[in-house]
C-alpha cells in the first residue's frame, strides 16, 4: 500500500505492550498536532514483518499523513516466531488473534486516538488474523483484507462482522482469489456493507499500479467507515456496497 498523503507524520515511535507475559513491539505513526485521531493496525503477513518492513512502514506513514493513527504490531512477538509455515499458523492463530485484540486495547487507550474508531489492515496471514477477530470483536469498526482469507471455523461461528474492503490478485497462487469470492458471498448473506477488488494479473502481493490503486481504495474506504459522522452499524442490514472486480 502506498499514496500520495498531504500532513505532516510524527513517528515512528517505538512503543510496546504485554501480551501473555511478553513484550509486543509496536511502531506507531501518528499526524502531527493534537487531537483524537481514528487508529489503524497493520497486521504483517506469514514471513514476519522485516522483508518487507519498508513497505508496511511506508503503508503507516501514508495512513497517518491521511489522519489516522498508524500502528505496525509485531505481533510474532507473542510466541517467538521468525516465520510462519502451516503448522505454526494452526498452533499459534488463537494466541495472535489475542494478541491482535491486545493492540486494539492498546490502540484505543492512547490519547490521540478516537477509542471507537480503530480499524484492522491485514496482509496475507495478518488479513485472516484481523477478519477473524472482526468477526467476534465488535471493538473493530472497519477492515482491510489484503489477499487473505476467514477461516472456515470463524466464518461458522461468525457473530458480527463490520464494513470489509477485499483486495486480491485474480493470479494469487498462495491464495486464491477464490477465498475473496467466498467471503463476499458470506458477507452479502449477512447483510454487511463490503468493497471488492479482484486485480486480474497479480499475485500474492500486488505491483504497479495496483499497488497505488489499492492503497488509493484503502485510504478511502477507511475515510468512509472511520472517519463518517456516523459510523455504519456492522451486519445492521444495510446492503453491501456493488463488487467490483474490474
Amino acid at each position: 500500500m502506498a499514496a500520495v498523503g498531504h500532513a505532516s507524520v510524527t513517528g515512528p515511535a517505538m512503543e510496546s505492550f504485554a501480551s501473555g507475559g511478553r513484550p509486543i513491539r509496536v511502531e506507531t505513526f501518528a499526524p502531527a498536532g493534537p487531537g483524537r485521531h481514528p487508529a489503524v493496525i497493520l497486521l504483517h503477513g506469514a514471513d514476519n514483518f522485516e522483508p518487507h518492513a519498508q513497505a508496511y512502514r511506508t503503508s503507516a506513514q501514508e495512513l497517518a499523513a491521511h489522519g489516522y493513527v498508524a500502528l505496525l504490531v509485531h505481533y510474532f512477538d507473542a510466541t517467538g516466531t521468525r516465520a510462519a509455515d502451516a503448522e505454526t499458523i494452526s498452533r499459534n492463530f488463537l494466541e495472535w488473534m489475542q494478541t491482535a485484540a491486545e493492540a486494539v486495547t492498546f490502540a484505543a487507550a492512547k490519547d490521540n486516538v478516537q477509542p471507537d474508531r480503530v480499524g484492522l489492515a491485514g496482509f496475507s496471514l495478518g488479513a485472516s488474523l484481523a477478519l477473524s477477530l472482526a468477526s467476534q470483536d465488535a471493538r473493530i469498526a472497519a477492515v482491510a483484507d489484503f489477499y487473505g482469507t476467514l477461516p472456515d471455523l470463524a466464518a461458522a461461528f461468525l457473530r458480527r462482522m463490520p464494513p470489509v474492503l477485499i483486495l486480491h490478485g485474480g493470479a494469487d497462487p498462495l491464495v486464491p482469489s477464490g477465498e475473496a469470492v467466498k467471503l463476499q458471498h458470506l458477507l452479502e448473506s449477512k447483510g454487511v456493507p463490503y468493497e471488492m477488488k479482484i486485480y486480474p494479473n497479480q499475485g500474492h502481493g500486488f505491483t504497479g499500479h495496483a499497488t497505488v490503486d489499492a492503497a488509493n481504495r484503502t485510504l478511502a474506504f477507511f475515510d468512509r467507515y472511520l472517519k463518517a459522522p456516523a459510523r455504519a452499524s456492522a451486519g445492521s442490514g444495510s446492503p453491501p456496497a456493488p463488487a467490483d472486480s474490474n
